[in-house]
């Protein structure tokens, strides 16, 4: 991240998963604060949706986070394998 920090100063915001599950509202203000968005509190309500939702949960899993002891064993990176152990 150094790298885009020096490239693109102030335009790129960092946001940790374990900041999301500590405060949900507070983060999501943040980064639509950051986008120049007001906040509506379906961006919290997401779970209450009846329409069909499409995500990409295996990035969310890859690196370092509170996820990590109990995905992927261990191993980290995108290519990781990922296994569930009880924690």
């Amino acid at each position: 991240m150094h790298h885009w920090d020096e490239v693109l100063p102030g335009r790129i915001l960092r946001v940790f998963h374990e900041d999301i599950v500590e405060d949900l509202q507070g983060s999501v203000r943040r980064m639509l604060g950051f986008c120049g968005l007001e906040f509506e509190p379906a961006c919290v309500d997401f779970h209450k949706t009846t329409r069909a939702v499409s995500t990409a949960n295996r990035n969310r899993f890859a690196g370092t986070s509170v996820a990590t002891d109990c995905f992927n064993g261990g191993t980290t990176g995108p290519d990781a394998p990922l296994r569930y152990r009880d924690p």
